[in-house]
């Protein structure tokens, strides 16, 4: 058959650049059963489009094979499952492949989480840091949301760069902002995103379809 997908690909990439649902938005789909829960002006109902339907549209990335769009999707929807450990997706579940490669982008994510913390604690261990800082970085780490990106976005504020240059590559690393079709000029830790991070990668030989394929 005639290689169509890439394509039809290539046309869905230019028709999604400067799409309006990748922009900021005030308010949540209707359908969507907590959408009481939140309040116009409060960061979440300023998520995109794109970003309250990541769940569907994944799906249709896939049956594209459109790596760019899967991947935008890969993303929201790695940091909303390590937000809710227990998140109930039927659809995603249902899907073994997609399952499984949000799972293990899941695990990337929180071993990343992991050394972060790891080199903040072994900071505040520092028996020769100074107290000011240290009670800084004690507020900063113990009193915010846990594994909230705001927190560490803060503690970025506070550390010093020659001394504490491998918890900052490991926190910039955490924080780094993978999207390419996002249009809401927000990164982890800012406004919709200050809960959220945006962080997953996802290699080309782990898309969960056969690149060699040329029909459908």
């Amino acid at each position: 058959m005639t290689p169509a997908l890439p394509n039809l690909s290539g046309t869905i990439s230019t028709a999604l650049l400067g799409s309006p649902m990748f922009e900021r938005k005030a308010c949540l789909r209707e359908s969507d059963s907590d959408a009481s829960e939140y309040k116009s002006g409060s960061e979440d109902s300023y998520l995109s489009e794109f970003v309250q339907r990541a769940d569907e549209i994944i799906f249709a990335a896939k049956k594209l094979r459109h790596p760019i769009l899967f991947r935008e999707c890969f993303i929201h929807l790695v940091s909303a499952l390590h937000g809710f450990y227990s998140l109930s997706l039927p659809a995603l579940r249902n899907d073994k492949d997609l399952w499984l490669v949000l799972n293990e982008g899941k695990s990337t994510l929180r071993g990343k989480i992991l050394q972060a913390q790891h080199f903040v604690l072994m900071i505040c261990l520092d028996r020769h840091l100074e107290e000011d800082l240290r009670l800084d970085m004690r507020n900063l780490y113990f009193h915010n949301q846990k594994n909230c990106s705001l927190r560490y976005r803060q503690l970025l504020a506070v550390l010093d760069k020659k001394e504490h240059f491998k918890a900052i590559e490991s926190i910039e690393e955490l924080l780094q902002n993978n999207l390419v079709l996002d249009q809401t000029n927000f990164g982890a830790g800012v406004g919709p995103y200050a809960n959220r991070f945006l962080c997953a990668e996802l290699a080309d030989e782990d898309l969960p379809w056969d690149a060699a394929e040329s029909d459908w």
